[in-house]
């Protein structure tokens, strides 16, 4: 990136990639969102999540952004790369487990080994993006992500959680 560049469109494919399963989910089993009962969390959840999501793309600061080593280039591309494969292969099973089985209730599970790796695929699911967003702000030495991503994080987790907890 050069003297003045402002926008990081590696990171907007990236963060895109990233969270098209999200997005499918959200259209087609809108029964599945949740908002957190505490305004609190909620608040930390969706401002970290935004401010995250925006500090991720633009750059608010004037510094000449790169990486400093050839290492570091890649365990950025390798890292989201690897993120984003994982996200979309964990969505996948998530979709497929949660699909409702023949002849039952939708959303009754069979056994409840089915019910246990579901929620863990819900905890993965909640950790991927803190992951994304940790890794951008650390690789690119970029402190407003940083403190978004962990604001984001606190939110995110403890939504997920209180989620996990209540199903």
């Amino acid at each position: 990136m050069g003297k003045g560049a402002w926008i990081s469109l590696f990171a907007l494919v990236f963060i895109v990639l990233f969270f098209i399963p999200n997005l499918i989910c959200f259209f087609i089993r809108p029964q599945e969102r949740y908002r957190s009962g505490n305004v609190l969390i909620w608040l930390l959840n969706l401002v970290g999540g935004a401010a995250a999501l925006f500090t991720g793309v633009f750059w608010l600061d004037s510094r000449i952004r790169g990486f400093y080593s050839v290492e570091e280039f890649l365990c950025f591309w390798l890292g989201s790369i690897g993120l984003i494969l994982v996200n979309w292969v964990v969505w996948i099973l998530y979709l497929v487990m949660s699909r409702p089985s023949r002849g039952g209730v939708p959303g009754e599970e069979k056994s409840a080994g089915i019910g246990r790796r579901r929620k863990i695929l819900q905890i993965v699911l909640a950790v991927l993006p803190v992951c994304l967003f940790s890794l951008h702000g650390i690789a690119q030495r970029y402190p407003a992500l940083m403190i978004c991503s962990a604001i984001f994080a606190v939110g995110h987790l403890l939504t997920a959680w209180e989620k996990i907890r209540k199903a």
